[in-house]
C-alpha cells in the first residue's frame, strides 16, 4: 500500500520537473530584452545626472568666485604691522585706581 501511494507522487514529481525544465526558456529572450532597455534607461539617467550637476557645480564656482572679488573689494586683504609698534598700554605705567 505505502508503494502505491509513492508511485502516484513520484510520477507527478517527475511530470512537474519536465514541466520545469521545458518551460524554462520560455519567454527567456523577452526577458533578456526588458533587462538589456532598464539597463540603457538607467545608464541614459546616470548619464543626464552626471551633466546636470557638472553645470550645476561650474555655476556655483562661478558665483563663489563673484562673491569672493566683491568681498575683496570692500574688504582689503589684512597685512602685518611693523613688530616696533605697540599697544599704548603695554608701554605706559599703570595706574592706580585709588590715586
Amino acid at each position: 500500500m505505502l508503494v502505491a501511494m509513492r508511485t502516484p507522487r513520484l510520477v507527478l514529481c517527475a511530470l512537474l520537473a519536465l514541466i520545469v525544465v521545458s518551460l524554462g526558456g520560455c519567454g527567456g529572450d523577452d526577458v533578456g530584452g526588458e533587462v538589456d532597455r532598464a539597463r540603457d534607461r538607467l545608464e541614459a539617467r546616470v548619464a543626464k545626472a552626471r551633466q546636470d550637476f557638472e553645470q550645476r557645480r561650474e555655476r556655483y564656482g562661478q558665483r563663489i568666485r563673484e562673491v569672493l572679488d566683491e568681498l575683496e573689494r570692500v574688504f582689503p586683504r589684512a597685512q602685518r604691522t611693523s613688530p616696533t609698534v605697540r599697544s599704548r598700554e603695554a608701554t605706559s605705567p599703570r595706574r592706580s585706581m585709588c590715586s
